[in-house]
């Protein structure tokens, strides 16, 4: 009868195809064959199942290399043994056929129907040991335990799936494929530090507790590694293995860098399943996070445009953030809250703003690109769509600015996009002051608006020299206590660039324009400074005088609403390009 079972599954029988990928020195079986124990030869063909999630390569599969073996073993024990990977069948493919000899007890008969166990183990496996009778321990998903992982992390989601995997899969001894599913999970980490005091090869150690500060604390796992310098920031990061069910509970992480300690980190409450890997994402350092700060006892913050897709995460201490999804309160003057997500755009075209607070005043500061990170939850360099903060802040009466230098809102994006501010803080009567306009690279209409109908009394410095269309279109229109313009560098003015720009600011009476070419033309200009003070100063380029500026045409300044008002003062200033200042002295040489 074995013979005929035997002769049967060498010809029939074809073999498996895994995905997971290992590496280590597990000794090969080498159990001496008693009287009661015959050899069966056996192949299949073995694969990671397609919904495995914890496996690697390009196409997110499991690469089979040299080393791997599949260990099978029937319910009862009576059959057991290795398969070992077939040189020429899987090597470096997600599907592979394994191939060997399995040990089969005297008087027992395998038939097709016998129930089989497989394990996938390779040579830098950490989780499974050979017995003295070449057996697989741990076999069970359920033996595995936590202490069976203690202390066992590497330095990349890779290599964890390779030294740390449990691929279990059940069958039939007549079974031709067998599919086998990840029974591990893995807690990828990241930290970033201070990269103005943490350098590149500093070394880190961490220690993650569960139930931190309880009697109960237990350690979870230690590491030590190195930090790394990732485009310009300073990081460290590896990846924990952890069986199934394993529960994060009151868990945080103590991490020192250097000799420097610091906060421990605390981590959200899960209890971790198979075939499944969690991200954990912190900086370490405080850093210059979107702000909303209460100047007001029991403000509620409302954020409007939090969407699954947004990705928006709220922080109340700057280190332990949570996906938002309700109102925020405030109890005291002087909590804050702080936000950051992954949107490309927070377009408002209506009445809603970002934020609302019941009107109540608060303070916003902070690097508003943390609203628009990348997958890390870093801030992107650039506006990464048109319209992305238009109308933001549109009739948030309620916003306010501090003084203090530690709580500036900065728009730090150095290139825009078409519309990206426009409207942006219209109707915000509470402003009194604006934040710095870094960005050199401008765009279509980007500041179209911006600061319509607020209270300004300061204009913000403008750090472009080279226009867009309509780029500050009706920019501080309707600003009444507005009383001096910021320094316009600008030597070459294009379509709409200044249109309306100051109209309606009735208390502005200075102003400081470097333009030489395209003045009263393409509607620079037109109507930029009507309804303003009666009486005042229009500083000019040198450049941009032609006899006494009365002319209407070229290069040269009408004296009109649309170039320099009828009774204002015009002062002869520098060229833009030395010095960049018109007010500020030559140096002697």
């Amino acid at each position: 009868m074995i013979k005929s079972v035997i002769k049967f599954l060498v010809l029939s029988m074809l073999a498996l195809a895994v995905a997971c990928e290992k590496e280590g020195n597990i000794p090969e079986p080498a159990p001496s064959p008693s009287p009661e124990v015959q050899t069966l030869h056996y192949k299949a063909t073995v694969q990671a199942g397609a919904d495995t999630r914890a496996t690697v390569g390009d196409d997110l599969k499991y690469k089979f290399e040299e080393g791997d073996k599949v260990y099978m073993e029937s319910d009862d024990g009576h059959l057991y043994g290795f398969l070992s990977l077939s040189f020429d069948g899987g090597i470096g493919n997600n599907v592979a056929l394994f191939e060997g000899d399995l040990y089969v007890a005297d008087e027992y008969t395998p038939t097709l129907t016998t129930s089989v166990k497989l394990v996938l183990v390779g040579p830098e496996d950490k989780l499974h040991h050979i017995s003295e009778e070449g057996k697989v321990q741990e076999l069970d998903p359920s033996d595995i335990t936590s202490s069976s992982y203690h202390d066992k992390w590497a330095v990349s989601l890779k290599e964890a799936v390779r030294q740390f995997s449990h691929f279990t899969g059940t069958g039939l001894f007549g079974d031709t494929y067998f599919t086998l599913q990840q029974q591990s999970s893995f807690l990828v980490m990241s930290l970033s530090f201070n990269p103005e005091t943490v350098r590149a090869d500093t070394d880190v150690t961490a220690n993650l507790f569960n139930h931190y500060g309880d009697a109960s604390k237990s350690l979870l796992g230690s590491v030590s590694c190195k930090t790394t310098e990732v485009d310009g920031d300073i990081e460290a990061t590896w990846v924990y293995a952890f069986s199934p069910g394993t529960t994060l509970s009151g868990a945080k992480l103590e991490v020192s860098v250097g000799s420097e300690n610091v906060p421990p980190l605390s981590m959200a409450e899960a209890t971790l399943q198979a075939n499944t890997y969690y991200t954990f994402q912190r900086a370490t350092y405080l850093m210059d996070y979107f702000t909303v700060e209460a100047m007001e006892v029991d403000t509620e913050i409302t954020f409007n445009y939090a969407t699954a897709s947004n990705g928006i995460q709220y922080s109340l201490d700057g280190y332990q953030w949570f996906n938002y999804s309700s109102p925020i309160l405030l109890s005291a003057v002087g909590d804050k809250v702080y936000f950051r997500g992954k949107a490309t755009s927070y377009k408002n075209t209506g009445t809603t703003p970002l934020l609302a607070t019941g009107d109540k005043a608060c303070y916003v500061y902070g690097d508003i690109m943390f609203l628009m990170c990348n997958e890390k939850y870093k801030p992107r360099t650039s506006i990464p769509a048109n319209n992305a903060f238009q109308g933001a802040f549109k009739g948030a009466t309620w916003l306010r600015f501090s003084s203090d230098e530690h709580m500036q809102l900065k728009l730090s994006a150095m290139s825009l996009t078409d519309s990206c501010y426009e409207n942006m803080f219209e109707g915000c009567t509470g402003l009194t002051s604006a934040p710095d306009l870094p960005a050199t690279a401008l765009a279509k209409a980007c500041y179209k608006a911006m600061f319509k109908s607020t209270g300004l009394s300061a204009a913000p410095a403008l750090s472009a020299s080279t226009l867009a269309e309509a780029c500050y279109y009706s920019m501080f229109e309707e600003c009444t206590s507005l009383t001096s313009s910021p320094v316009l560098p600008a030597a070459i003015l294009v379509k709409d660039c200044y249109r309306q720009m100051f109209k309606d600011c009735s208390s502005l009476n200075k102003v400081v324009c470097m333009a030489r070419d395209g003045i009263n033309t393409n509607s620079s200009t037109a109507n930029w400074l009507q309804n303003v003070s009666a009486i005042g100063t229009f500083t000019q380029s040198i450049s941009a005088i032609v006899g006494n500026n009365t002319s209407a045409s070229g290069n040269t300044w009408p004296r009109s609403v649309s170039g320099i008002p009828t009774d204002w003062t015009c002062l002869n200033g520098f060229d833009p390009v030395f010095p960049d200042n018109p007010f500020e002295p030559e140096e002697d040489f």
